[in-house]
């Protein structure tokens, strides 16, 4: 079940605000043959979609306009919310003998993290130009730690930083502001993108001078080639923390997961695979190899060298698609080995066996999900060999 309650980057559907989303997507449906029986965050879609591919995937990250994380954990390292005089205090009696048992089976729960919203002052250090993009953001005090990484923000800190080089300190185009960039939210990731691409100052510098020609009244002579080199160490600044909060995201989560030592202390060599969706991670120059940098500097070169980054286009809708044929009802029985499921004659040999090799597909939770064919037989040690 899951309820709305905020959404950023001016994206507010007030009409949904606090309602319960299932019951609100059905009653259009009504009348289609289409059953809802999953609602996915994309971080989560991700991590499936990659561990479908790569079955030893460990975190599904978006970075794009946005950010998040998810990743499988333990149940019984899952802690409930105890809220007093709340509709929640009273389903935790309910719940509590399912824990128990879930917790005795050690079993694994996706968990979208929702890593965007975390971010204060007491662990993550704000400069004045992120303190002035939360105030003029419609929703100041909300989602710091993407506000100072995701496509949808570093172009306006650039510029931000650009206005105050230019006007206070007057270190930029002669004291004089190209007039697009007055207003905010006008200088935009893309462009700083485009001048970290450039080869060199040169070319920068013609390729800023045709922007103003063509974009603004100004005079095209405006910026010199010192101009472009400043402007390169603005965006350079900018998108390298970029990659280090990013690379520090998933850091926790590799720490978390325990995929540094076995439980006897010794080290673990298997590789641990990263799948990451998003327009920034993807497009930005450099933001992989600097994101995987940084990740080196953390662990050291003998845990670098597991670490896997790999790049899971369109992964929250293959995603989607994975979960919502694992949890279709006929899927849930606990009478599963006596039915017969049309799954297995829907698709391929080929993609249950991808299935079957899901590293968190193993655990207790997952292994009520095996197939099985219309003759009720389980997949053969053979077909998983294949």
């Amino acid at each position: 079940m899951a309820r709305y309650y905020e959404w950023a980057k001016d994206l507010l559907w007030k009409a949904l605000k606090a309602k319960i989303w299932r019951g609100s997507f059905i009653k259009p449906l009504h009348g289609l043959n289409i059953v809802v029986t999953a609602l996915v965050n994309d971080t989560v879609g991700t991590l499936v979609a990659h561990a479908y591919s790569h079955p030893g995937a460990c975190i599904g990250f978006i970075y794009g306009t946005g950010v998040n994380a998810s990743y499988p954990e333990k149940i019984s390292r899952i802690g409930k919310l105890h809220v007093e005089n709340s509709s929640i205090s009273s389903n935790l009696s309910e719940q509590h003998a399912e824990q128990e048992e879930q917790q005795q089976n050690d079993a694994i729960m996706l968990v979208n993290t929702e890593i965007d919203l975390f971010g204060n002052e007491s662990y993550l250090p704000l400069t004045p130009f992120d303190k002035a993009l939360d105030q003029q953001h419609s929703q100041p005090n909300f989602q710091a730690y993407e506000k100072m990484m995701s496509g949808a923000y570093l172009g306006e800190l650039a510029r931000l930083v650009i206005v105050s080089l230019t006007i206070e300190h007057k270190a930029l185009f002669g004291g004089h502001l190209p007039s697009l960039w007055k207003e905010p939210w006008t200088l935009t990731t893309t462009w700083m993108s485009e001048m970290e691409s450039m080869q060199d100052n040169e070319q920068r510098l013609t390729k800023f001078n045709e922007w103003i020609a063509a974009e603004t009244s100004d005079n095209p002579t405006i910026a010199t080639s010192e101009d472009m080199e400043q402007l390169m160490q603005v965006c350079t600044m900018i998108s390298t923390r970029a990659a280090t909060l990013a690379s520090a995201a998933m850091a926790a989560i590799i720490e978390q997961q325990g995929l540094l030592v076995n439980e006897e202390g010794d080290n673990i060599s298997d590789p641990i695979i990263i799948g990451v969706n998003g327009s920034t991670f993807e497009k930005y120059p450099q933001m992989q190899q600097r994101i995987y940098s940084k990740l080196r500097s953390w662990f050291g070169d003998q845990v670098a060298a597991r670490i896997q980054l790999d790049l899971a286009k369109d992964g929250s809708s293959i995603g989607g698609a994975l979960i919502a044929m694992l949890y279709h009802p006929s899927m849930q029985s606990p009478k599963i080995d006596n039915q017969d499921h049309a799954y297995a004659s829907c698709f391929p040999p080929r993609v249950i066996r991808r299935l079957s090799k899901m590293s968190f597909l193993q655990r207790p939770f997952f292994k009520k999900l095996v197939f099985r064919n219309k003759s009720n037989n389980a997949i053969t040690k053979k077909e998983k060999s294949a």
